[in-house]
């Protein structure tokens, strides 16, 4: 018998030491040499991470990050700072960390003001930050990220004994996001229902009697249920293209506690590239519900999708351990 019933940011990672990730204690910030360096505030003073969240017409979360100047010690005279974006920086980068980063267009972020940053005589801390905005978000949309090198360029002071720290002059800005267009409300679908003729559905595995071919059938009182093993996935060939705004999904009622919380939800138009849609986050179906009148899981795109394959990657399941599913349908 079977077993009784009882989860695209910005990341701005800054990396004050050539182009590794890390770097050993530079001498040259406590140097006895008045010397001019930038760094990040709090925790790491190597690494500021920053993330925001993309949907297809909306992003949220931060788009702002600050960071000072300063001078190993006083200088008797006013120091400016000026900083500026290095692109040569790149390839160098990428080669050392083994990472794909593309430079950040120059339409997505600005440097607010002239890019200086003043240090008044007697001071050894700017008076100002550095502010960098990151802009019109929604278009970052490379899965290998981007990267924008910020470098000291110039140190004006009428103290000419002063230059910049040369492991402490470089700022490494590296921004990815998370894309979701999964409507986290999981509100009802408007449209129409299409047909399933023709449609293929394969599983990672299946439970002796509980065949994949079951979330096809017509039939609230049967199901899909998994080999046990989590993440479970569910692959749908709708044999044609068609634009998908979402799917209503009956969960079992042959097992309810194997029914599916978390998903993936992944769309392809071969069946070899697989594009992430985003997460659907579910609770528990509720014990009132049944076959007859059940409790409809609603996957909701916040934008259409046009594909001919879809993959729903299971990953948390109200049993742990086995995943189900009853009917699959899809709403246009």
């Amino acid at each position: 018998m079977k077993k009784n019933n009882s989860i695209l940011y910005i990341s701005i990672a800054m990396i004050c030491c050539g182009v590794l990730v890390s770097c050993k204690k530079d001498g040259s910030v406590n140097s006895k040499e008045l010397l001019a360096f930038i760094k990040a505030d709090g925790g790491d003073p190597h690494q500021i991470r920053l993330s925001f969240n993309r949907t297809a017409v909306a992003v949220s979360g931060d788009s702002i990050v600050k960071f000072a100047g300063y001078l190993t010690r006083e200088s008797s005279k006013d120091v400016s700072l000026t900083v500026a974006s290095d692109e040569s920086l790149v390839a160098a980068y990428n080669s050392s960390n083994k990472t794909e980063f593309v430079l950040l267009p120059a339409t997505n972020y600005k440097i607010q003001g002239d890019g200086k940053l003043n240090i008044k005589a007697g001071a050894s801390v700017s008076a100002d930050s550095l502010i960098l905005q990151v802009t019109d978000r929604v278009k970052l949309t490379d899965d290998k990220g981007y990267i924008l090198p910020l470098v000291i360029s110039e140190v004006s002071s009428d103290d000419k004994g002063i230059s910049s720290s040369a492991n402490y002059r470089t700022i490494y800005v590296l921004i990815s996001s998370k894309f979701n267009n999964v409507d986290p409300s999981n509100a009802g679908l408007t449209g129409t229902t299409l047909l399933r003729t023709g449609w293929v559905v394969t599983a990672s595995g299946s439970y002796s009697g509980n065949g994949i071919a079951r979330v096809l059938d017509g039939k609230n009182e049967t199901a899909w249920d998994s080999d046990g093993k989590l993440p479970a996935w569910v692959q749908l060939d709708m044999t044609t293209e068609n634009t998908v705004k979402g799917f209503p999904i009956v969960p079992s009622y042959e097992y309810k506690n194997d029914n599916f919380i978390t998903m993936e939800v992944l769309s392809s138009s071969d069946g070899k590239t697989w594009k992430s849609q985003g997460t659907y986050n579910g609770t528990a179906t509720s014990s009132s519900s049944t076959a007859a009148n059940p409790e409809i899981k609603m996957v909701r795109f916040i934008s259409p999708v046009k594909a001919r394959y879809f993959k729903f990657n299971i990953t948390t399941t109200t049993d742990g351990s086995y995943a189900g599913m009853a009917e699959l349908n899809a709403v246009q």
